[in-house]
């Protein structure tokens, strides 16, 4: 059935030591279905480059374990926002540490520290849905995005642009609530509520649907030992690992 974020399935913790003995935990939850992936890296960007790197290739390695898998963490990847006359996508240090295929098998990424809700999803699914939930009890940002310049932003983050991809439909809101995810036939439906205070009623406001996984399809690959053997046929193949 449901799943609210802040419960979803038992947690095993994983908790290993950078330089400086700098924790980095990384937290792990198996759903029926899908798998959350949490990683909180606690580290100064400028100096902590190993720490950068593990959390980027823990992700993608736990990621094979099921088709559909949703990172969260405290900040978000992809979140947009007004900074004077331009937009700003946070959050770049955790963009800077993405590798080319860390997040082929994320669907979508959950995060806070944006105090309001905010949804991006991008067309042909280009990068994971982007899901801020920061608006559940302190005091709010004020919103300055103009909803309807959103679908209309290209986002190109990580090293060299390795990301690329168009809004397709998204929202900001400085509204009091909550969010509650559903599974469906062929994916998973988010239903944002806020506090409507003429009825003094939780409402929902905003909805839209994260299709299963994967994001990204595996390129086919041939065994290793039968390339020689049918080279014409499979030449444009990668060899399986």
């Amino acid at each position: 059935g449901a799943c609210a974020w802040a419960s979803c399935g038992s947690i095993s913790q994983h908790v290993c030591l950078d330089a400086d003995d700098f924790p980095l935990h990384y937290e792990v939850a198996h759903v029926a279905h899908c798998c959350l992936v949490l990683c909180t890296v606690l580290m100064r960007a400028s100096s902590h480059s190993l720490a950068r790197r593990r959390c980027p290739a823990r992700l993608e390695d736990w990621s094979q374990s099921h088709d559909t898998n949703f990172y969260a963490s405290h900040r978000p990847l992809f979140a947009v926002a007004c900074d004077g006359d331009h937009m700003n996508v946070l959050d770049w240090t955790m963009q800077q540490s993405l590798g080319p295929h860390t997040l082929d098998r994320v669907s979508a990424a959950i995060a806070g520290h944006m105090h309001w809700f905010e949804a991006l999803s991008f067309e042909n699914q280009g990068l994971p849905a982007q899901i801020v939930v920061g608006n559940a009890g302190t005091d709010l940002i004020k919103n300055y995005v103009n909803q309807e310049t959103l679908p209309t932003i290209e986002l190109r983050v990580g090293v060299d642009d390795a990301y690329t991809a168009r809004v397709e439909a998204g929202i900001t809101a400085s509204v009091y609530g909550y969010s509650v995810m559903t599974r469906g036939a062929n994916g998973y439906n988010i239903v944002a509520y806020g506090y409507n205070e003429a009825s003094s009623q939780l409402e929902p406001f905003y909805d839209f649907s994260v299709p299963s996984g994967p994001r990204v399809p595996k390129e086919p690959c041939v065994p290793c030992g039968k390339r020689h053997r049918r080279k014409t046929l499979f030449a444009s193949l990668p060899c399986c690992p």
